[in-house]
């Protein structure tokens, strides 16, 4: 199987050998005389102009795509693409086409994140560390009215007092998050406490806190030719429940399952060295239900649990009543949550 690396946009500049030069030259004549024979019957072909000599330091520019019809650069096109110079050829030993196939990745993984969306966030997360007046144990996920409320358990350390540290994300509106940041401590706790309710403990101290863009997206294509995109590349959701973590795991266990099933094949055939085409369909085919429904799912239950009408309401009451007295229902919600939409 061919390696795998992984994918980091950048514009390509690598330092040639003259080998490279006479080879642009070689192409160059190739594409003149092909013009020549094109030309019409009697029309004067003006003489050609002597190749330029090799330089000694001469620079690769900036490779430029034609293939797909229109020049693009290299780092905006989704295809994986390897430059090698004549220094790292001879390092590898590369003799002919065979060879370069060995040293050059058939997949090329893009993690690096979500991509910069053209747009503002209509709902921010609130984000600090907070104590509570209990111990710190289970995660805690209230819905609001403004939105979600988590408290997750940090790991104890010397320094903390006997009730432990929790991480807090709380989701609301842009005005409203930005208004709180402002606050000072004593006004934030109280309207913490008043957003947990009494049956949680009192928050009793508050440190450093920012906030956060809720935006989400979704690529239609997971896969474009041999570049797959994985976690938050692929898909941002709303952070209720942590779903978008557990996706992209399941999206990183898929992808390593479907590439652990490619054929070998026989030396020298196509598709010989594992080639991952028909991996990478199946990874797409097999994703397609999961990252249709969770992105979904996560955006409606904010919306859901803030509503106040009567028939909303009651359905959702019932809902949860049944999770908390009916194990039958609880333990197939909570494996979709934890392993996502059966394949």
């Amino acid at each position: 199987m061919s390696p795998v690396r992984s994918a980091r946009p950048a514009r390509l500049r690598r330092a040639a050998a003259p080998a490279y030069v006479l080879l642009s030259a070689l192409l160059s004549l190739a594409l003149a005389t092909a013009a020549q024979g094109q030309a019409a019957p009697g029309a004067a072909i003006p003489p050609e102009a002597p190749a330029p000599a090799p330089e000694a330091n001469a620079q690769l520019q900036d490779i430029v795509i034609t293939a797909t019809r229109h020049s693009e650069m290299l780092s905006k096109v989704p295809i994986s693409v390897s430059a090698f110079t004549q220094e790292s050829i001879d390092l590898k030993g590369i003799k002919d086409v065979s060879d370069v196939v060995r040293y050059t990745p058939g997949v090329a993984i893009d993690a690096e994140g979500t991509p910069p969306l053209p747009r503002d966030a209509a709902q921010y997360a609130l984000l600090a560390e907070v104590e509570l007046g209990c111990p710190a144990g289970d995660a805690i996920e209230r819905f609001t009215p403004e939105g979600p409320l988590a408290l997750l358990p940090l790991p104890a350390t010397a320094a903390d007092g006997p009730w432990g540290r929790m991480s807090m994300v709380w989701c609301m509106p842009a005005a409203a998050a930005r208004a709180r940041l402002a606050l000072a401590d004593p006004e934030l706790l109280e309207q913490l406490a008043r957003a947990l309710g009494p049956r949680l403990g009192r928050p009793t101290a508050i440190g450093p806190r920012g906030i956060f863009p809720l935006l989400t997206h979704r690529l239609a294509q997971v896969c474009e030719h041999r570049v797959v995109h994985l976690g938050n590349a692929a898909q941002s959701l709303h952070p209720v429940a942590g779903q978008g973590f557990n996706l992209g795991i399941r999206d990183c266990a898929c992808l390593v399952q479907c590439l652990a099933q490619a054929p070998l094949g026989a030396p020298g055939a196509p598709g010989a060295n594992g080639d991952p085409l028909a991996a990478l369909h199946r990874y797409a085919a097999r994703r397609r239900l999961d990252r249709t429904l969770f992105p979904a799912l996560t955006s409606a239950l904010p919306h859901i649990f803030s509503s106040t009408l009567t028939p909303v309401v009651l359905a959702r009451s019932a809902a949860l009543l049944g999770m908390d007295l009916l194990p039958g229902l609880r333990r197939p919600f909570t494996r979709l949550l934890m392993y996502g939409a059966p394949r």
